[in-house]
């Protein structure tokens, strides 16, 4: 399954964070997007996913049942409350491995494995 980007912006704060972004993808192809940080690479995924309204542009190829868009999820005990708690590496992986049970067309993922170990690294390149 494969999707376009068509001219994608993103204004913030009065500030463009991204302007003009079109690419294809097609099916069964895999990309990677790179740029330092606060170059709009999460908001990217994010407007992907239509979990932010963009100022122009499109996705055209994708319904929420397509992908899967993992982000981790810590629980910290708080006053008595559930007293859970995950590292970020943990929950990272966690939420990676749920992602991955999930059987979806499409995985977009965003720096889940950046603290993680190059042991951990290896084991989930080996499963993308």
């Amino acid at each position: 399954m494969g999707f376009t980007v068509e001219e994608l912006s993103k204004v913030t704060d009065g500030k463009w964070v991204l302007r003009d972004i079109s690419f294809e993808v097609a099916d069964g192809e895999r990309i990677g997007i790179l740029g330092g940080e606060g170059a709009g690479k999460t908001t990217l995924l994010r407007l992907i996913a239509g979990m932010d309204r963009s100022n122009g542009g499109k996705v055209e190829g994708l319904s929420p049942e397509d992908f899967i868009f993992p982000t981790p999820i810590r629980k910290t005990g708080i006053f008595g409350a559930d007293k859970t708690s995950l590292s970020d590496c943990e929950a990272r992986r966690q939420a990676l491995d749920s992602a991955l049970e999930a059987d979806a067309p499409i995985l977009l993922l965003d720096d889940l494995l950046a603290p993680a170990d190059a042991f951990i690294q290896a084991f989930y390149a080996k499963k993308l």
